[in-house]
């Protein structure tokens, strides 16, 4: 597979869910037996582009990975660290 380029469209939903969000991705994955975390995407092909939403139900702070290859020893990642801080305020880090 090629290198795979990222369009994060959304990476935190609020706790208001808004159901035109989740109809923009064709697969969903639940990532637990609770549904605390899940993943939405759409994969194409033609342009080897994955986007993707997270959504996260958490009291700090998410982080996400990605990998052309794996497993493969924690190397060559693509990973998105956020959250929310208690004033409000959202970030959201890249790291490769």
């Amino acid at each position: 597979m090629a290198v795979v380029q990222l369009c994060i469209l959304a990476l935190f939903v609020a706790s208001t869910k808004s159901s035109s969000m989740y109809n923009m991705y064709s697969n969903m994955i639940i990532l637990d037996d609770k549904g605390n975390y899940n993943v939405s995407y759409n994969y194409y092909e033609f342009a080897d582009r994955l986007e993707f939403m997270v959504q996260v139900r958490t009291t700090g702070w998410v982080g996400f990975g990605v990998a052309g290859v794996a497993p493969n020893n924690i190397s060559n990642y693509d990973v998105a660290i956020g959250g929310v801080k208690d004033d409000g305020t959202s970030y959201l880090q890249l790291r490769r």
